[in-house]
């Protein structure tokens, strides 16, 4: 395979461990991992959207290999940044930044500087260039590097990337995937070190994007999610079969998600274009989401100013209260003014406004395209929807009206089993039509599930219980039969027995998982250190500290990813938990 370049795939006949890999990766066995420092190969899995309560929403029995990976390691949850959406969370979990300093604010964003929009596609070093990933980082020293289908792994940052990357594609199959990344693994556990007669360190990571997809489709309590949780458990169930016992054993496997998912319904829309909100959006331009949206001024005509950054502050903060005194279930705030818990006003790619749904809530232009949304485009009766787009093209109102389904619309088919062989016990939802994410990252909804085994890790199958942060605050590590519900039990498996766990399990920042990442791979994140390349390490906001380390990690293995700092604490702590003034 090419370094610095997109690969081919190997043929699957690669599947098969020669007798040389075995031996080789049996150097090191599981019996030796307790006199480890936990430096590894190291894997990170990605699947979208896994909300944290999705593992404890069926039975031990139908997730075999997620729960192993738990029986085997230690289980918490992660909060994700705000906005809880895909690309921005992705690259805080691999660079150790908040949004508004790795500068990938939104899926969809403007840059006032650059004057042009970034969008999912986007893969110019200039968007992305504002952090430092873990690829980068490990490069510097020396360390082999292969992703498959991370957002950004494509991008030019510092003239390096991986050695082995994909370009994103969703034909390509789980099975694929999978079987790719165990030749990776295989081929590091074959690598030797001659100093310590074990694998020498290597990062690999792996993108799936279900449940997300499932999810947004069908809504978190669905039977569809749960068929999705399955299928992604069985990919994770064929990359252990296929690697073995001796490299699977040698090597840090850390399973996370980007965001958790909410349910949606056709009774929970504002619709901003309408009274009273009344939002004039022809001297709008709108970026962001349905969910969290960035309002900026437009003074020209769409195709030729899309967006300008002219708004003063006075007005921005105006605008914004006038959004929320018009609808109980948003809040807007001038960029300056977005409370500091949420860690979302320092970069000029945030819009002078930042308006915010509740959960649960999407927002929309206009009710329908009537009469008044004709006049105020200047159109007459007899012009259609597709005219007024063609007219206006950035206005996001136009593309975000009830008439073009921008309000959740249920596709019915989420009744009868849960695929398990037993009824599902959401009839409680049955007025959710789809799901979606987005939204304050302290809501339960938005945790994202944390798994880790290996090496570096605890391997006594515990569940992190509490919160951090506090001076006031007990963690637990609850194992064996407390850390979950007893399989006798009624609601073992259900939806209100998952949200049950979902609320006491421990949950910490997930810019953490970049300092996990590095202490797996034996990379010190001291700012007073130099790595290996002459240059300091990279900054990072998620520090990981002494307390959430040694709850992680096995006995003897220490802090090596810099000093401690507020990074593992959950996202409110009693000195950030302020609403912003304006």
């Amino acid at each position: 395979m090419a370094r610095s370049g997109a690969a081919s795939r190997p043929p699957s006949s690669l599947l098969v461990a020669t007798a040389a890999l075995a031996l080789a990766a049996s150097v090191v066995g599981a019996a030796d991992a307790e006199e480890r420092d936990g430096v590894a190969p190291t894997l990170l899995i990605s699947f979208d959207g896994f909300r944290a309560s999705y593992l404890d929403a069926q039975p031990e029995s139908a997730l075999p290999n997620l729960n192993a990976l738990w029986r085997e390691g230690v289980r918490a949850s992660l909060y994700p940044r705000f906005v809880s959406k895909t690309f921005p969370n992705h690259y805080s979990l691999v660079t150790g930044l908040d949004e508004e300093h790795h500068g990938i604010v939104a899926n969809h964003m403007w840059d006032p500087v650059m004057k042009a929009e970034f969008t999912m596609r986007s893969k110019g070093t200039e968007w992305w260039n504002e952090g430092e990933p873990i690829w980068v980082t490990a490069s510097r020293a020396d360390v082999r590097t292969k992703t498959y289908f991370w957002p950004g792994d494509e991008v030019v940052i510092n003239n390096r990337r991986p050695d082995v990357f994909f370009p994103y594609d969703s034909k390509t199959t789980f099975e694929e995937r999978v079987d790719v990344v165990a030749t990776w693994m295989r081929d590091a556990n074959a690598k030797i070190d001659s100093n310590t007669r074990r694998p020498s360190p290597s990062f690999m990571a792996l993108y799936f994007e279900e449940p997300d997809h499932s999810g947004h489709a069908h809504g978190p309590y669905s039977a569809q999610v749960k068929a999705a949780v399955r299928r992604v458990d069985e990919a994770l169930g064929r990359l252990r079969d296929a690697v073995g016992d001796g490299a699977w054993n040698n090597t840090n496997v850390v399973v996370v998600a980007d965001h958790g998912m909410a349910p949606l319904s056709p009774t929970r829309v504002v619709n901003l274009g309408d009274d009273a909100c009344g939002l004039n959006f022809t001297s709008l331009f709108v970026t962001g989401s349905w969910i969290t949206a960035h309002l900026w001024r437009r003074s020209g005509p769409a195709e030729q100013t899309p967006a300008d950054d002219g708004m003063t502050l006075d007005e921005a903060r105006a605008m914004a209260r006038a959004v929320t005194a018009c609808h109980p279930n948003v809040t807007a705030w001038a960029r300056e003014d977005v409370p500091r818990r949420l860690r979302y006003s320092d970069n000029a790619r945030i819009g002078p406004v930042v308006v915010a749904a509740d959960v649960g809530y999407v927002m929309c232009g206009y009710a329908s395209f009537d009469a008044k949304v004709r006049q105020n485009l200047n159109l007459d009766e007899s012009s259609d929807l597709a005219t007024a787009r063609a007219s206006d093209a950035a206005n996001w109102a136009l593309r975000h009206v009830a008439d073009a389904g921008c309000a959740p619309a249920c596709a019915g088919g989420d009744a009868g089993t849960d695929g398990v062989g037993k009824e599902s016990d959401d009839s409680m939802y049955a007025d959710e039509c789809g799901g979606s994410h987005g939204y304050d990252n302290a809501a339960p909804e938005m945790r994202a599930v944390f798994l880790a085994r290996g090496p570096l890790f605890r391997s006594d199958g515990a569940r992190l219980v509490g919160e951090l942060g506090y001076e006031s605050s007990e963690v637990e590590a609850l194992v064996g039969d407390d850390a979950a519900t007893s399989v006798g039990s009624v609601h073992a498996g259900t939806t209100r027995d998952a949200e049950r766990w979902q609320a006491r399990t421990l949950a910490f920042d997930n810019t953490v998982v970049h300092s996990v990442v590095a202490a797996g791979l034996g990379l010190d994140l001291d700012p007073a250190s130099v790595m290996p390349d002459g240059a300091p390490p990279p900054r990072v906001d998620g520090h990981l500290d002494e307390e959430l380390a040694n709850l992680l990690f096995r006995d003897g293995v220490g802090v090596r990813s810099g000093p401690s700092g507020d990074g593992a604490r959950g996202a409110l702590t009693p000195d950030d938990d302020d609403d912003g003034g304006g």
